[in-house]
């Protein structure tokens, strides 16, 4: 006879003897044999050597009914999981055996599956039977979970999957308790525009002592980028090499100023100007667990037009229009990103873009300009290389995070930008319209408050932000980041 029961085999009190294949009363998965030799044994159940065998269906005297009983209409049900089970985001398959319990007479096929309005409502989590279906010579399966990763962080959660075995009109379900832990990968953003990205404030504006604004913080880090300097960038092929682009060491903790190379060997930077790139990182600390690592390809003073010897400029292609010829940063962003990726494992969690400036000048190029960034956009998400989301996060259209700021509006005695050109009110139109104008996953930073007494201007003149706006700005790209997320 075979007993299945959920059970541990070892709390059952007595043994079980199969005198011939037709006293075959159950089956399932886990199976408890005791043979009965001749030697010894008595087929007499009062001889106080053997322990009773009480009939099929009934526990023994004394001891509780059994976990899961099988009665002839349920004709089947579902083993015992683990207490709890572990996966990874975007990490390796965890494979767990299912069981199947079934009553003697219960010969016909059994499918596994995953209840389908649960999957519905967690499309991230895969998940393979195999096989699917069980015969009636088959006791148990292997189902194998995934976790893929999402657009943006998550913090660890627990999942009560519920596995349903069916077979015609016969549903029985049991839940499996998996706990998905986030991808250790760090979470790579894109610094990407002109001057108020790679920061133009105050001269002397650095605040980094610990417990100041800018501090660096060892969650975050960046690609260590080489200067702005067209001696460094002398012609096309330059801007897309690799080699050309990041110091030695390649990934060093994030430090303002974010677009300064800091030479091997050196302890600091330089530099005693801020962007908003670091005050963004920290608060987007608060919404994750892994790293963050920043991606500083910035240039002052750039554009889609009019870009200095048809190199600093952002086209994705060299356009007819002589004035929107470069492409130079846009190569140069797609490499940097490629590099940060291919060295960290990181997942691109988002692009962050301010600029505008250096096209407002033009009739011409600011009437071009929604135009241009939408072709920018498209190029990056498509041609910055697969991380560990895959081909489904690649392509014009995917959900890359990409964030942009508005104009400046500040005024002070070297300046007023609080009422805009034609051109400049063009350039912001197409700021404030960057959903319609970027598909999928895309918002924008109004920064028209940010203006004196409450944030003084920066350097040169009121084009560019002060530090306590920088700060203030990448705390709201953080904001946009993640109402894009919430969507």
């Amino acid at each position: 006879m075979m007993l299945y029961s959920n059970r541990p085999l070892g709390a059952l009190p007595y043994s079980l003897c199969v005198p011939s294949k037709n006293a075959l009363a159950l089956a399932a998965a886990v199976i408890l044999i005791s043979a009965c030799s001749g030697s010894g044994s008595s087929s007499d159940p009062t001889d106080p050597g053997e322990t009773p065998v009480p009939p099929i269906g009934e526990p023994p005297t004394g001891e509780p009914p059994i976990d899961v009983p099988i009665t002839p209409d349920q004709g089947f049900t579902i083993g015992e999981f683990p207490t709890t089970s572990t996966v990874v985001e975007g990490g390796e398959e965890l494979d767990i055996e299912v069981s199947v319990l079934r009553a003697a007479n219960f010969q016909n096929d059994i499918t596994l599956q995953i209840e389908p309005t649960f999957l519905s409502d967690n499309p991230q989590l895969g998940f393979t039977f195999e096989p699917a279906t069980l015969g009636a010579d088959v006791g148990s399966t292997n189902v194998s979970f995934s976790y893929s990763l999402s657009v943006g962080p998550m913090q660890a959660t627990t999942l009560e999957v519920p596995i349903q075995a069916v077979s015609g009109d016969i549903t029985e379900q049991t839940n499996l308790t998996l706990i998905v832990n986030p991808t250790p990968a760090p979470d790579v953003y894109l610094l990407i525009g002109q001057s108020n990205m790679t920061g133009d404030s105050e001269p002397g504006s650095l605040q980094n002592l610990p417990g100041q604004p800018d501090a660096p913080d060892p969650r975050i880090n960046q690609l260590n980028v080489t200067n702005n300097d067209l001696n460094t960038f002398p012609d096309l092929a330059s801007f897309s090499n690799a080699a050309n682009n990041s110091g030695n060491p390649g990934i060093i903790t994030a430090a303002d100023p974010l677009h300064e190379l800091l030479p091997d060997g050196q302890a600091t930077k330089t530099g005693n100007q801020i962007g908003p790139g670091l005050s963004f990182a920290k608060a987007a600390l608060l919404n994750t667990t892994s790293n963050i690592l920043l991606v500083p390809a910035a240039w002052a003073g750039t554009g889609f037009c009019n870009t200095p010897g048809n190199l600093t400029g952002w086209n994705a292609q060299a356009r007819e229009n002589d004035r929107m010829q470069g492409t130079g940063l846009f190569l140069r962003a797609v490499a940097r990103t490629n590099t940060a990726l291919q060295e960290t494992g990181g997942v691109l969690r988002g692009i962050l873009w301010h600029q505008g400036e250096s096209d407002e000048f033009n009739a011409v190029c600011a009437n071009a300009y929604a135009e241009n960034l939408q072709s920018l956009v498209s190029a990056l998400r498509t041609d910055i290389i697969e991380d560990g989301r895959g081909n489904a996060a690649r392509g014009p259209d995917s959900d890359v995070p990409f964030i942009l700021g508005t104009l400046s509006r500040g005024s002070d005695n070297r300046g007023d930008f609080s009422i805009q050109t034609p051109e400049q009110q063009a350039i912001d139109n197409a700021h404030r319209a960057v959903q319609s104008i970027v598909p999928n996953s895309s918002a924008f930073v109004d920064a028209q408050d940010l203006v004196p007494p409450a944030f003084p201007c920066g350097d040169d003149s009121c084009i560019h932000f002060g530090a306590a706006a920088y700060r203030e700005l990448g705390s709201r790209y953080n904001q946009a980041l993640s109402d894009i997320l919430a969507r």
